[in-house]
């Protein structure tokens, strides 16, 4: 039986209703009749920045490392939750800012891939700690002097951030530091820019 409240919770007993709180969230009754928290997939963006380095031509590729679960201490492509009201695109470029302080990024306005982030809760069996539905979007830095790559500085959920050329993320994925499906976000990426598909541009 599901008990869905849309402003007000309400608490049956025998004949009598009370009001217990006002809540926006669906809640279940299992079967020993206790009332659980309803959990719902959350929308979440993530945004691989491309940077080529122009004595090389090799392009590089920003990782973070996370600061909280889902995937603690891992490196992953830099991202998050969606604000309410939010635009995907303008989500992506505030995680990249939060979270690198990158700024002067030429965007494609397109999400090019969505993917699930699926997480079981190790302390509750069928149940699950996070659900992620990620909309993934890329963006370059424009043409720089030298060989040097942009500074990077973490902050908000990342503990260091890091340019990888796509060999060196293997290399990570070897050593399962690396967040499940980072390689093949990043190789199509590489493959698609390389072809000319990800055009971008500078977005306000």
């Amino acid at each position: 039986m599901n008990l869905k409240a849309n402003r007000i919770i309400y608490k049956v007993r025998a004949a009598t209703i009370q009001v217990v709180g006002i809540s926006t969230r669906q809640f279940c009754v299992d079967a020993k009749g206790k009332r659980r928290m309803k959990m719902y997939p959350r929308a979440a963006v993530a945004a691989t920045v491309q940077w080529t380095n122009p004595t090389t031509n090799l392009h590089h590729y920003l990782l973070v490392q996370r600061r909280n679960p889902p995937n603690q201490n891992k490196w992953s492509i830099p991202g998050g939750k969606i604000e309410l009201g939010e635009e995907t695109l303008m989500a992506a470029k505030r995680e990249i800012e939060e979270e690198t302080q990158i700024r002067d990024c030429l965007w494609n306005s397109k999400s090019f891939l969505t993917t699930d982030s699926i997480v079981p809760d190790k302390k509750n069996i069928g149940s699950y700690a996070f659900h992620y539905v990620i909309a993934h979007f890329f963006a370059k830095i424009p043409p720089t002097c030298g060989n040097i790559a942009p500074v990077l500085t973490p902050s908000d959920d990342a503990l260091d951030a890091k340019w990888f050329s796509l060999e060196e993320v293997k290399d990570i994925e070897f050593s399962q530091y690396l967040s499940n499906g980072v390689i093949e976000v990043i190789s199509q990426v590489d493959k698609l820019s390389t072809s000319g598909i990800l055009s971008t541009e500078k977005i306000e």
